[in-house]
């Protein structure tokens, strides 16, 4: 209400250089809207009454003075200024509309009743008599009534799609969810081509639990009784997928793909979505389903390279999972496993030669074997061949960082920093400043500290803001632990032996440094990669008794919150001791209440406790 006050302020005040041709009155008005937004409604009111006195046919000042009068709930006064107006304006019916309203305002509602019935009996097939007089119903809350009549016009109008959207807001304001979602689907049946839209629409009240399951339920009877209508089809997947259920979603787009003669385009959409969300089980059955059916559709390599990756991350949980198949859809591995989907790429290479999918299937082939697989050596073979391809575009540049990574995990800092300098003129400056931090971390790892620094300095200021947190971060350790040269030397060492994954031997150098220098600033960082490496051979319960001994012993560390959240983190995804994570996490609120962590231990404690708000 606040905000239509305002509007209408604004939409007066222009009125009024327009209608008011006398100084006298644009400066009485302009005092009057003054004191009006300043809350002195009656000072303002009075004014208002001098304005129409002197000019009863200004529409501005009439409306300034009717407004200012339901303020002050002088409704007398209202209905009578109406009705002078009205007297030498019988047919408008926005008039008609306001004077119901005031009457309704003064507890009539037998007259006002009678006003608003007389307007529409007067033109009974006016859309707009309709509209006016269920806002006058809604600006008083009686949503029921407001839906009476705009289904009482829509009949009158014999036109079935007739106030769809109003019909469909009331509904959802109410909580009939089923009731908008109807309304709705009479506007997809006329205007299929508005599903988008109406998705949106809906969307606003699926977020409720209630609100999505009405919807799909009243889709779902749409569907049973139009099983080719695909519009209603879609919306009834789309709200599948909104609930989680992509094996139903699946049976849907099959249905789909099938009446529309998609020959296979639909179902690719589909499991495109279903990757992206997530949901790689149903994504590869999608895919397997497109390569089983459709050989010949143009969708047939795009979705062996996505079958591919969905079998790259169902991999990701275990070394070797089984996937059982969805909703009938076989898929031809009983097993997933990350070799089978490198196969599955080196076959796309074979037979789709200097293509998109081919290029993308070997930079996947590479980001594999050098983040799953650990093999260095296939890992640069595979990158090398997408960086000598001048056609896989911006693949090329991420194939350079990556190998620059790779030849610093096998502590070549000279081919790393070599292979960043063919890094092309024209790659985004996004990319070349990844690549310029690399540098940075390169002169790091060679303990050349103040290069590092010098190249960090520029990138603090990045586009990117988690790659300036990255440049700062380094900046500032490198820059607080350089007066201790020895200590920060012994951990940059440790630190690549982090990268060669020489896990044992990382930890063996961190312990000594803590052992050293005991008392050196980054010994808190160093714990933190102590804890890190427990984790990472198995021995999670070493990894807790470090992460204790930050929080407990060291309260000066920047990193305690850090440490205690990572605690937490241990127990659930680690333990798997859920009562124990929300303890922990509990605890962190209680400790560090202003952390940067605060508002995702916050979730993770909803998580865990299963809580639905």
């Amino acid at each position: 209400m606040r905000a239509l006050t305002a509007v209408t302020f604004l939409i007066a005040g222009a009125l009024s250089v327009l209608v008011a041709q006398d100084p006298d009155q644009t400066r009485k008005l302009q005092l009057a809207q003054s004191l009006e937004q300043a809350g002195e409604i009656e000072q303002a009111s009075i004014i208002y009454e001098q304005l129409v006195q002197s000019d009863s046919t200004n529409y501005v000042f009439f409306e300034a003075l009717r407004r200012a009068y339901v303020q002050l709930k002088e409704y007398d006064k209202a209905i009578r200024l109406v009705e002078r107006r009205r007297a030498f304006r019988p047919g408008d019916v926005l008039l008609t509309a306001q004077l119901g309203g005031l009457y309704y305002d003064r507890g009539d509602t037998v007259q006002a009743a009678a006003l608003w019935n007389a307007a529409i009996n007067e033109q009974p097939k006016i859309r707009q008599i309709y509209a006016l007089i269920a806002q006058q119903m809604m600006e008083r809350r009686l949503y029921d009534k407001a839906i009476a009549m705009y289904t009482r016009g829509r009949v009158a109008t014999g036109n079935p799609v007739e106030f769809v959207e109003d019909l469909a807001l009331l509904r959802s304001a109410t909580q009939d969810y089923r009731g908008a979602v109807e309304e709705y689907l009479r506007l997809l049946r006329s205007a299929p081509q508005q599903l988008g839209y109406i998705q949106s629409r809906i969307a606003s009240f699926t977020l409720r639990q209630d609100g999505l399951t009405a919807a799909r339920a009243t889709v779902a009877l749409e569907v049973k009784r139009s099983p080719n209508d695909i519009p209603v089809r879609t919306l009834l997947a789309w709200l599948a997928m909104e609930q989680g259920d992509y094996d139903a979603a699946l049976e849907h787009y099959r249905v789909i793909d099938r009446v529309a003669r998609a020959n296979g385009s639909e179902l690719y959409n589909f499991a495109q979505r279903s990757a992206r969300e997530g949901s790689y089980r149903i994504a590869a059955a999608a895919y397997k389903e497109i390569l089983d059916n459709y050989a010949s559709a143009p969708t047939h390599p795009y979705a062996r390279f996505g079958y591919a990756r969905a079998v790259e991350e169902l991999s990701a949980a275990d070394s070797v999972r089984p996937v059982e198949p969805a909703s009938g859809a076989s898929i031809a591995e009983s097993y997933i496993s990350i070799d089978r989907s490198v196969a599955l790429y080196e076959e796309i290479v074979r037979d789709y030669p200097n293509t998109e999918p081919a290029f993308q299937s070997m930079f996947r082939i590479g980001f594999v074997k050098y983040t799953r697989l650990f093999d260095l050596d296939g890992a640069l073979t595979a990158f090398a061949s997408i960086r000598r391809e001048s056609r896989a575009g911006a693949l090329v540049a991420e194939s350079i960082l990556l190998s620059s990574d790779v030849a610093v995990a096998k502590n070549d800092l000279v081919t790393a920093r070599e292979i960043l300098k063919s890094m092309p003129a024209g790659a985004p400056q996004e990319t070349r400043d990844r690549g310029s931090f690399r540098n940075a971390q390169i002169a790091y790892y060679g303990t050349l500290f103040d290069t590092a620094l010098a190249l960090l300095a520029p990138l603090t200021s990045a586009v990117d803001r988690d790659l300036a947190n990255d440049a700062l971060s380094l900046q500032y350790f490198i820059a607080e632990n350089n007066a201790n040269k020895d200590a920060l030397e012994a951990y940059v060492r440790a630190e690549i032996l982090v990268r060669q994954r020489k896990h044992s031997e990382a930890l063996v150098r961190f312990e000594e440094i803590l052992r050293t220098a005991p008392q050196a600033l980054l010994a808190d960082d160093a714990m933190i990669q102590s804890a890190e490496l427990h984790v990472a051979l198995g021995k999670p319960l070493n990894a807790l008794q470090v992460l204790q001994k930050i929080v407990s012993e060291m309260p000066s560390s920047i990193v305690r919150d850090r440490a205690q959240f990572r605690f937490a983190e241990i127990c659930e995804t680690i333990l798997r001791d859920t009562p124990r994570a929300v303890r922990e996490y509990e605890r962190f609120l209680e400790v560090f209440p202003h952390s940067l962590y605060t508002e995702e231990v916050r979730k993770r404690i909803r998580s865990l406790r299963g809580d639905t708000l």
